[in-house]
């Protein structure tokens, strides 16, 4: 787990990230398994939802809104997300390829968060501490200052000409298009199984 160690919205507002707790689980029952392909994504069952759904939690929960990108998370909290992680499923120490997977499965969460704290929240007047109890007042302030700035728009605005480019923009939610073409195939075959029955058979 990789860190670059850049620059955060405000080195006063550093945390070193809060250790696994209670916080809300997806599911009660401890060490659930999830099986991971040669890739290290999950493979499509029925708890493939819920560990990503957990993991999505963790971050929020764990890492600061003062890092502006991933990369500038310190190993030591994206270890701490894993181990949060570890307290509901059975991910194996050993396997490192799965850990760079999951740890970059991070990061996208990471950066989707802080950009639904800027369209639902900071674009609307409000502020999140009634939603996300893990943000604190100095690391909002310091993630406003950094949204109203020169350098943040003109990224964003950078930003928005790439998506507008963009002819197959990612629309199919949690499941992504590995599930969406397993839910097609299933839906396929089940038309068939339906068509080769016979009436009353």
């Amino acid at each position: 787990m990789s860190s670059s160690g850049g620059d955060s919205e405000s080195a006063s507002s550093k945390k070193k990230g809060r250790g696994p707790t209670n916080i809300k689980r997806v599911i009660n029952k401890p060490n659930k398994e999830v099986k991971f392909d040669t890739l290290g994504r999950a493979v499509i069952n029925d708890e493939t939802t819920p560990f990503s759904t957990q993991l999505g939690v963790s971050v929020r929960a764990h890492v600061p809104i003062i890092y502006r990108q991933w990369p500038d998370v310190p190993d030591h909290i994206k270890k701490i997300v894993w181990q949060d992680l570890k307290l509901g499923w059975k991910l194996p120490d050993d396997n490192i390829d799965l850990q760079k997977e999951i740890t970059s499965q991070m990061g996208v969460l990471f950066r989707r968060f802080r950009t639904t704290l800027n369209k639902d929240f900071l674009m609307k007047g409000k502020t999140p501490f009634g939603t996300y109890k893990s943000i604190e007042p100095s690391q909002w302030d310091a993630f406003v200052e950094y949204h109203q700035s020169e350098e943040f728009q003109n990224l964003s605005r950078q930003g928005k000409e790439n998506q507008e480019k963009n002819l197959y923009p990612h629309l199919l939610g949690n499941r992504g298009y590995k599930g969406e073409r397993f839910q097609k195939r299933l839906k396929e075959r089940l038309k068939e199984i339906a068509n080769e029955t016979p009436i009353g058979g």
